[in-house]
């Protein structure tokens, strides 16, 4: 009886330890219950994304095929790059077309490429990627061949390639590109009309009969790097069966906006211009000169231009010449940091500074300031209304003034002229006159924009001076 109890007891002990499950057991039991749901809740979703992927793929197949049927529809030189979009069932498709031509060995071949290249097939690759693709499957891709009506060479004839680059260095696209023989050909001769560049900024010109050619490309508010307006052209010579490249770098114009400014800031109104007178506009590609206008047409190099009333010649460096002798080679002076400090009567000027370079964001430049000088003219008596004033460079006639020179003789008419009229000049000292019948009818040329008021070495001879007092 009592090892009955006591097992009785046993059982009862042991039930009371199997009663309950603790909070710990309980929330791990949770989390391993998440863990598994979020797991296949993931699969779930996984598979219908892989689906409806597959299904977006069917449909990116079909588009990429249309598009190399599209493009095996037309001539070799009529197809171009292009990247668009269309909408399928509320899925956005992209489609991205890609050409390039092949050579003989199979490499790919830019319209740049050097002289000699055989230009064979044209390369077309297909991409068709859509929203929502599950990353990282690749997107479609097809590609093809497709091969110009006739063979491209001839051992007769020539193939002119022409690629055309914009300040940023990409290609520019729809431009007029001209070919014109520049000598004689046989009667009857048919010289081909090269195509528009495309939107890698090529263009080719296919069976060119051998000769000097000129080739031009154009288009209304565009400019070279050379600032050729509109149209600029260049020289060639095509050998017979061979291929040729030659490379254009031409881009809309940019606006840059002048204003003129004196050194001291006094700015007379109104003012008279030669006739001709140019502006320097320079930057880390060289310099160039350009006709005065109140807005500037350049070309738009992102790093853009330091711009100098008059025509600017820095001094050159052969060894041999005398460093006191530079006002006699190139033209400095009008040039404003090209003229150091110095002390004049008492006077000390600071160094003159070059000027900022002016970049064009979009295309639209803010107003430049352009450092001029000013002088004033009087005339004999009965000689004042409607004269003709030459002014004409020399070398600074007094050494302590600090001129730089100007070896280049430059000289500048203004017409028109009336007593008391103002005169913008670049920088530098110039000698006046205004001549009838052999004699000099000018009395006076008075500079106004100096900042020292030095004395000048005569009444006809003035030298403006772009330095500021100390």
């Amino acid at each position: 009886m009592k090892r009955f109890q006591s097992a009785v007891q046993r059982m009862r002990a042991q039930a009371s330890d199997d009663a309950g499950i603790s909070i710990v057991e309980v929330v791990a039991a949770i989390m391993i219950f998440a863990l598994l749901s979020i797991g296949l809740a993931q699969g779930l979703v996984t598979s219908v994304r892989l689906a409806g992927d597959q299904k977006h793929r069917i449909t990116a197949l079909s588009l990429a095929a249309s598009d190399i049927d599209l493009v095996r529809g037309k001539t070799a030189f009529a197809i171009d790059s292009d990247d668009y979009d269309t909408e399928i069932d509320g899925t956005v498709y992209t489609i991205t077309r890609s050409v390039e031509w092949v050579d003989a060995n199979g490499n790919d071949v830019s319209c740049g490429t050097g002289s000699g290249t055989k230009l064979r097939v044209l390369r077309v690759n297909v991409d068709v990627t859509w929203a929502g693709q599950v990353r990282p499957i690749s997107p479609v891709n097809f590609d093809t061949v497709v091969a110009p009506d006739g063979s491209l060479h001839d051992e007769d004839l020539a193939v002119l390639l022409i690629s055309v680059n914009g300040a940023d260095g990409t290609g520019v696209a729809g431009l007029d590109v001209a070919l014109t023989a520049t000598t004689s050909l046989p009667t009857g001769t048919i010289v081909p009309t090269p195509t528009k560049t495309n939107s890698h900024g090529c263009s080719y010109a296919i069976g060119v009969p051998p000769a000097s050619y000129n080739v031009s490309v154009s288009k209304a508010n565009y400019i070279s790097s050379d600032q050729v307006a509109t149209t600029v052209v260049k020289s060639i010579t095509l050998a017979a069966g061979a291929t040729a490249s030659t490379n254009f770098v031409f881009d809309r114009a940019g606006s840059f906006p002048v204003t003129l400014v004196a050194p001291n800031g006094a700015n007379p109104s109104p003012v008279k211009f030669a006739t001709t007178a140019p502006i320097t506009v320079s930057g880390g590609r060289g310099q160039q000169t350009v006709s005065r206008a109140s807005v500037l047409a350049l070309f738009p190099w992102l790093d853009g231009y330091s711009l100098i009333y008059g025509a600017y010649t820095p001094q050159s460096i052969d060894g041999a010449a005398d460093p006191a002798l530079n006002a006699l080679d190139g033209c400095q002076s009008p040039n404003p940091s090209t003229w150091g400090a110095v002390v004049i009567d008492g006077t000390a000027l600071n160094a003159g500074v070059t000027p900022s370079a002016v970049a064009l964001p979009a295309q639209t430049a803010a107003m430049t300031a352009l450092g001029v000088g000013y002088t004033q003219v009087k005339f004999a008596n009965g000689y004042q209304t409607n004269r003709t004033v030459t002014a004409v460079t020399t070398a600074a006639p007094n050494s302590d003034v600090g001129d730089p020179g100007c070896g280049a003789t430059l000289t500048y008419t203004f017409t028109g002229i009336n007593e008391g009229d103002v005169l913008a000049l670049p920088f530098g000292t110039w000698k006046l006159s205004s001549v009838t019948s052999s004699v000099d009818r000018l009395n006076e040329a008075k500079p106004l924009s100096n900042a020292a008021g030095y004395p000048m070495p005569g009444a006809k001879i003035v030298t403006l001076d772009p330095r500021l007092k100390s």
